[in-house]
């Protein structure tokens, strides 16, 4: 709230952050440890690790979009039925490339039975890239996002590391 610069609601792996001071102190910090305060170009800085995770660099998943833009809570409620209906459906045992070819208003992926792809951390909507980094492979559920509702399977993860969110507060002097 008191900074110069946005908090970048993210997870960094090592080497990626900004500064090489940052990132050498970022692969032995804890949660809460803080740095600086530190100058960087016009600004004083100070950082705090947020939260440490292992998360994979990237995720394989499919999902069904049901969209939701522009509608009534009515409508949106009928959606989510919907949404909760066909997860039932696929937990069973359903063709999930068919029901996403069917069903799926997502005209990039529903050609493709839903299947999105190898994609980075970051590139999905937030509540959408929470599932599929931080829910296991294999799992399966409707999750809720600006676009509408998705039924999401996360296919395949990549190999663990380390990685960090890290808040830094800066002022431009």
């Amino acid at each position: 709230l008191n900074s110069d610069s946005q908090f970048e609601d993210k997870y960094f792996k090592m080497g990626q952050m900004p500064d090489e001071e940052l990132n050498e102190w970022a692969k032995t910090s804890s949660e809460n440890e803080m740095f600086g305060p530190y100058f960087d170009g016009e600004s004083y800085k100070i950082a705090r690790t947020i939260e440490i995770a292992s998360l994979p660099d990237s995720v394989k998943a499919r999902h069904i979009l049901l969209g939701t833009k522009g509608m009534s809570p009515a409508q949106k409620d009928s959606v989510k039925q919907k949404a909760d209906s066909l997860l039932k459906v696929v937990r069973r045992g359903a063709k999930f490339a068919s029901l996403a070819s069917n069903f799926s208003e997502d005209p990039g992926s529903a050609n493709k039975g839903g299947d999105l792809g190898w994609f980075p951390e970051g590139m999905m909507v937030k509540p959408f890239n929470d599932f599929c980094f931080k829910g296991k492979k294999g799992a399966v559920e409707v999750v809720e996002t600006s676009y509408g509702y998705h039924i999401i399977e996360v296919l395949d993860k990549g190999r663990p590391s380390r990685k960090v969110k890290v808040a830094i507060l800066e002022r431009k002097v």
